[in-house]
């Protein structure tokens, strides 16, 4: 039981520290704090859907969510970031604009996708209870 509590907060304390990293390699190259967090998940999100709803293979799935983010990355970059370097914004400015965008993505992926959780299937292996243990850690396995 207490490994697993250790487990837990290790893995969710890297996800800090993944957030922290991001924010610190954006403000060291371009000066400007900006969160780009709820811009990954339209790429999840669309490889979720893609493989849900059209059936797709999951590599086949995972590349279409990718190419989507890409995609979705370079129009906001030339709708909303270009004209504010244009412009010669401030960095408060831009920051809001960030803050703004991130809002409006998340409203249009709630819109899209809904606030439903999506059922990942579990691997037959799992729940007949079988696993390995690393370090004394039982790890399950999701693969045959």
């Amino acid at each position: 039981m207490i490994e697993q509590i250790i487990v837990n907060g290790i893995v969710a304390g890297s996800v800090y520290i993944l957030a922290g990293l991001s924010f610190g390699i954006i403000f060291t190259t371009t000066g400007v704090f900006h969160s780009p967090m709820p811009r990954f998940t339209p790429s999840e999100d669309s490889a979720l859907s893609d493989g849900d709803c059209w059936k797709m293979p999951f590599l086949l799935s995972f590349f279409a969510g990718i190419a989507f983010a890409g995609l979705l990355g370079v129009l906001i970059e030339r709708v909303c970031y270009r004209p504010l370097d244009e412009l010669q914004a401030t960095p408060v400015q831009i920051f809001l604009t960030a803050v703004g965008l991130t809002i409006v993505l998340q409203n249009i992926a709630l819109l899209i996708w809904k606030s439903e959780p999506l059922v990942v299937p579990i691997s037959q292996e799992l729940l007949q209870g079988r696993h390995w243990e690393a370090f004394a850690l039982p790890i399950s396995k999701l693969s045959r």
